[in-house]
């Protein structure tokens, strides 16, 4: 079977799943902790697989273009400072290059993602929750499954599919890093992180 009769299959499955999830009362009660913690991931079919409009969605400024478990391997020293290993990126199973919503306060391009200090989500807000409707929400935040216990949601998708669902867009998205990364985002990483950052 191919990719898309395979995601089909699944994505079939997860839209009856979907109905499942939504538990409004329990996220209300919860506040949007994990909105507070950091955007949802999206998956290339939230942009139908299209390039064209993965980059709108990013000219908008309530996306970023951010690195899965970012790590020691993802960077390299150079006669610059701290520069980003984009072949160990392409070609290393730990590291994709993938698109999710924003954080407030962090750059389009949020390449040292590191998930104990982001969020919140731009579209996230204390008096309205997401800005988002259900449906206009990535495939990541509409699969999360809120639970009462804990306070602590989870998804039936893990980061291996994250990863192999992007990867197939790492040269592009390369490529849309170049462009909206801005001489205020590489002075923002120098500040923040004590890095020069180049690409």
């Amino acid at each position: 079977m191919t990719r898309t009769q395979i995601e089909t299959i699944a994505f079939d499955t997860l839209k009856e799943y979907e109905n499942k999830l939504i538990a409004p009362e329990t996220c209300k009660k919860c506040g949007g902790k994990c909105c507070q913690h950091s955007g949802c991931e999206c998956h290339p079919r939230d942009f139908d697989y299209d390039p064209d409009k993965m980059y709108r969605a990013l000219k908008t400024g309530n996306y970023s273009i951010t690195v899965s478990d970012i790590g020691g391997r993802a960077f390299k020293k150079s006669s610059k400072g701290i520069t980003l290993n984009l072949e160990n990126i392409l070609n290393h199973i730990s590291f994709t290059l993938y698109i999710r919503m924003r954080n407030q306060n962090r750059p389009v391009v949020d390449l040292l993602h590191f998930d104990d200090i982001e969020g919140p989500c731009t579209m996230w807000s204390p008096e309205y929750g997401c800005k988002l409707s259900f449906s206009e929400r990535p495939l990541y935040g509409r699969l999360l499954h809120p639970r009462d216990s804990d306070n602590s949601c989870f998804t039936p998708l893990g980061r291996v599919y994250l990863k192999s669902s992007w990867k197939e867009f790492q040269d592009i998205l390369i490529e849309y890093a170049k462009e909206f990364l801005t001489p205020e985002d590489l002075e923002w990483y120098k500040t923040t992180f004590r890095v020069s950052f180049y690409l």
